[in-house]
C-alpha cells in the first residue's frame, strides 16, 4: 500500500485555523492523510475532492494540469438553417462553455443570447414574416473557469427569408 501525507500549509491560515483536523481517506492500495483546519474539515465535500485528486495523482491516473493557450485556440463557429432553428455549431476544445451572441438586423446589433456549455446551440427565435428577410450574424467567446477565453470568433451570418 502506497501512504501518502499531506500537510496543508497553514502559514498565511488565521490563527484559529491553525489547529488542524488529521482526516484519512484511502483505497485498497492508496492511504492519504491530510491535516486540513478545522473549519474546512467539517466540508466532507471538499475533503472528499481532494483526496481524490490526491489518489488519483498517487496512483498516476490523473496527469498533471495542462495549461491552455488561449492565443492558439481557434474560436470557430458556424451557423446552418434547420426546420426547428439557426444552428449553431462549435468545438468544446476543452473550454467550460460559449459565450454566444446575435445581431438579428432589427437594428439592437448585437445582443447577449446564451452560454452554451453543450455543442451546438440552436436558435429558435421567430423566424422573419412572409415576405420579408432578414440577415442573422453570430459570434461567440470561450468561457473556461468563469473567465472569457482568448479573442471573439469571427461574425458569421445566414440569410433567412420568411
Amino acid at each position: 500500500m502506497k501512504v501518502v501525507t499531506v500537510q496543508l500549509n497553514t502559514g498565511s491560515l488565521p490563527r484559529n485555523w491553525q489547529s488542524g483536523t488529521r482526516v484519512f481517506c484511502g483505497t485498497g492500495s492508496v492511504a492519504v492523510f491530510l491535516r486540513v483546519p478545522s473549519v474546512v474539515a467539517d466540508s466532507c465535500a471538499t475533503i472528499f475532492q481532494f483526496c481524490q485528486i490526491v489518489i488519483g495523482h498517487a496512483q498516476q491516473i490523473i496527469g498533471s494540469e495542462q495549461t491552455i493557450d488561449a492565443a492558439s485556440l481557434n474560436h470557430l463557429i458556424n451557423a446552418i438553417l434547420a426546420a426547428w432553428g439557426v444552428i449553431i455549431g462549435w468545438i468544446k476544445q476543452g473550454m467550460d462553455a460559449l459565450e454566444l451572441w446575435g445581431d438579428r438586423g432589427d437594428g439592437k446589433g448585437f445582443v447577449f443570447l446564451v452560454i452554451d456549455s453543450i455543442p451546438d446551440y440552436t436558435d429558435t427565435a421567430a423566424m422573419p414574416p412572409a415576405g420579408q428577410s432578414a440577415l442573422w450574424k453570430y459570434k461567440g467567446i470561450y468561457i473556461h473557469a468563469d473567465q472569457h477565453i482568448g479573442q471573439w470568433s469571427d461574425v458569421v451570418s445566414i440569410p433567412l427569408a420568411g
